[in-house]
């Protein structure tokens, strides 16, 4: 698992400077959310910026351990933001409805923030290889099903994957209940080092799983070969 997670640690340190761009631009939606900081219109143009960078960075970190090339942020989010954003949505549907659902079947607060996170990580865990498989083979829905399929056949060499999720998940939720508005400029830090550390960890799950994927998909020597575009010895017929 050391070993594993080292790996996975290395490649994504190359791009620590978009990353942490991506973290303070994640933690700026967040405080401008609470605090009704920036207009409507100016708000829905942050997000949509931040989600573009988030397509570039996940872009970049696959293509990099898929073909040891990186593209531009413009040419990663061409390539990568339709089945990015699919992929996405439909993980995230299950943990967006039970925001909604649980405020109806539970009064308590602390029930709804721990019932959510739980249905949060379990989708996150079950679908962990969806997202490196979308940007690998450049999949969507498939994506997705593959995925899960791929897990089911891999679940012992995926648990350190599923732990680095859990601590991502359960940590953000936690930071974010604990300091929660109002802030003091203590607290701002506070916010800031919980979502680096979590974008950061999002990034090791993710490169973690991909580099599983590939290497699965290297050593899988029956016909046809199912390799990521890019890789030598692709031999896909579908």
């Amino acid at each position: 698992m050391t070993g594993r997670l080292a790996r996975a640690i290395v490649p994504v340190t190359r791009f620590w400077r978009i990353i942490t761009v991506l973290g303070l631009a994640n933690t700026a939606l967040v405080l401008a959310l609470w605090y009704g900081a920036l207009r409507p219109e100016v708000f829905v143009f942050a997000t949509i910026a931040t989600a573009c960078l988030t397509v570039a960075v996940y872009g970049q970190v696959a293509s990099h351990l898929v073909t040891k090339r990186i593209p531009s942020i413009l040419g990663a989010i061409r390539e990568h933001w339709f089945n990015y954003f699919v992929v996405v949505i439909i993980v995230g549907l299950p943990w967006s409805l039970s925001r909604f659902l649980l405020g109806e079947a539970f009064s308590s607060r602390t029930a709804q923030v721990g019932v959510s996170t739980a249905i949060r990580v379990m989708a996150h865990v079950v679908t962990m290889y969806a997202l490196p498989i979308a940007l690998c083979r450049h999949w969507n829905l498939r994506a997705i099903v593959q995925g899960v399929s791929f897990l089911s056949h891999r679940i012992e060499d995926s648990l350190w994957i599923a732990v680095i999720i859990l601590v991502v998940d359960v940590g953000r939720t936690v930071g974010t209940e604990a300091i929660g508005p109002p802030l003091d400029p203590w607290s701002v830090a506070a916010m800031s080092a919980v979502v680096l550390l979590g974008t950061f960890g999002s990034m090791v799950a993710f490169a973690g799983a991909l580099q599983t994927y590939l290497r699965e998909q290297a050593h899988d020597t029956s016909p046809p070969a199912r390799i990521c575009p890019g890789l030598p010895a692709m031999n896909d017929h579908e």
